[in-house]
């Protein structure tokens, strides 16, 4: 996964080892986040998706243990304290925060701690963990909104698009960029299924996230998606 050759990180992507190293792990997460290539990017969400699915939440805490009792004493602390065990946790792949973490995001007041929670939750969480995302899209701190989206693209499942095309409505430029930047790594088939799916859904926030939507998507074959509308 470290080639520089596009199509060998690819197969290493696709072929991950369900046992993998918590170094193996991090690498993963790095493609997720940095590669240069957004069909990478997209190929290691999915893949860390997977993982985290198949293994659960209570994996071995990363290079060495941590116990909760040892996560919570930071949050005790100064808000650097608190953010240093975030970047931590997810760094070393500290599954067993997640817990803890998400518990937090309702008793932190800082927004920059829970801006980076969001971030956590999103890198460590899978599909159960959206419920817990989407309410912070609604947060006063434009920092927690534009995290909350880039924390549902971390996730890596389908299910988190509806509300990160939501997010394109947002009056913060930091938010709608990160919504933009998270619906590329889509491809055109699979961005107009899902704009499908919500004029469909019968909800008026859905369909007004979908005709908003449809602006960034500009095309002869999405007129009859604008015309179901009116």
């Amino acid at each position: 996964m470290q080639s520089t050759e596009e199509n060998e990180r690819k197969e290493g992507i696709l072929f991950f080892p369900k046992e993998a190293e918590p170094d193996l792990v991090s690498l993963l997460g790095e493609l997720a986040e940095h590669d240069d290539s957004i069909e990478i990017r997209f190929l290691a969400r999915k893949a860390l998706h997977q993982y985290k699915r198949q293994r659960g939440h209570d994996l071995t805490d990363g290079r060495k243990k941590v116990t909760s009792e040892q996560i919570l004493q930071y949050f005790e602390g100064s808000d650097d304290e608190k953010l240093s065990i975030i970047d931590y946790a997810i760094k070393g792949q500290v599954f067993a925060a997640l817990s803890i973490f998400i518990d937090r995001l309702s008793k932190e007041e800082n927004p920059t701690v829970v801006a980076s929670l969001m971030i956590a939750v999103g890198r460590l969480g899978s599909e159960p963990e959206i419920k817990v995302l989407v309410p912070f899209l609604r947060n006063d701190s434009p920092r927690v909104r534009a995290n909350a989206v880039e924390a549902l693209e971390f996730i890596g499942s389908l299910k988190t698009y509806p509300f990160i095309l939501s997010a394109l409505q947002d009056q913060d430029n930091r938010v709608r960029a990160n919504a933009i930047k998270a619906v590329r790594v889509l491809s055109p088939t699979s961005t107009i299924r899902l704009l499908r799916q919500m004029i469909a859904s019968g909800y008026i926030s859905m369909q007004a996230s979908a005709a908003f939507a449809l602006g960034y998507f500009p095309s002869e074959e999405n007129l009859d998606l604008v015309v179901s509308l009116l």
